[in-house]
């Protein structure tokens, strides 16, 4: 009701504006289909290298209580401050000659920056999500096994004194993801042939008073 306060520049092909509701909308689907739940071994979890503190055998559990929630107040045109509350963490690890068991609750805040890369496989553009920093992580151990008993700050001073700066050492490195293709043949069934493909040639993304905005071409 009462329409649009956004206004498409229309200077490219494609233009696309959306309320930036639209991320928190995303977040929720996927925290509700149960997607951020999630079961890492030693193999999926080998980008973190602990070996140096003499972490060995880490395995993470992680259940999301509540979804994300992303925001925008207060940053600038391209950022996105996402804020993750009640994560549920089951750990288990060697070290020191020790076998820790742990149950923790998480919340965190993490920076992140919006941008296009360039895919030098492909040579296709792709949304880029550039980590930038942690701005409030907390924990609280709920559960423990004996050898913990009377010790959970070790286990807080591992989380924030070695993890969390190991993360914030890959900082500025990027995910990235493509815009999903169009099948136009499933839109009209006998008249496209069938694999008739139309992509967004993605060239502009920015936050633009409370919206979203992608401009590019098709092709």
């Amino acid at each position: 009701p009462g329409g649009s306060d956004f206004d498409l520049p229309l200077d490219d092909d494609l233009e696309l504006g959306a309320a930036f509701d639209v991320i928190n909308e995303a977040l929720w689907a996927i925290w509700q289909s149960g997607f951020l739940q999630f079961d890492l071994g030693q193999e999926d979890l080998a980008a973190i290298d602990l070996s140096s503190y003499g972490v060995s055998n880490l395995a993470v559990q992680t259940d999301f209580y509540y979804a994300p929630v992303a925001t925008i107040c207060g940053l600038n045109e391209t950022m996105l401050r996402l804020q993750i509350g009640d994560l549920y963490v089951h750990a288990e690890l060697d070290i020191m000659g020790m076998h820790w068991d742990v149950g923790m609750f998480m919340f965190l805040e993490v920076d992140a920056n919006l941008n296009v890369q360039l895919n030098e496989e492909t040579g296709d553009t792709e949304i880029g999500i550039e980590l930038v920093s942690f701005d409030f992580v907390e924990t609280e151990i709920v559960s423990t096994n004996d050898v913990l008993v009377g010790k959970e700050y070790l286990v807080e001073g591992l989380i924030k004194d070695t993890l969390i700066p190991e993360l914030t050492g890959s900082l500025g490195e990027s995910l990235a993801f493509a815009l999903p293709g169009i099948d136009l043949s499933s839109l009209a069934e006998g008249m496209i042939p069938e694999g008739t493909m139309i992509t967004i040639d993605l060239q502009e993304l920015d936050m633009v008073d409370g919206y979203i905005f992608i401009a590019g071409g098709l092709k």
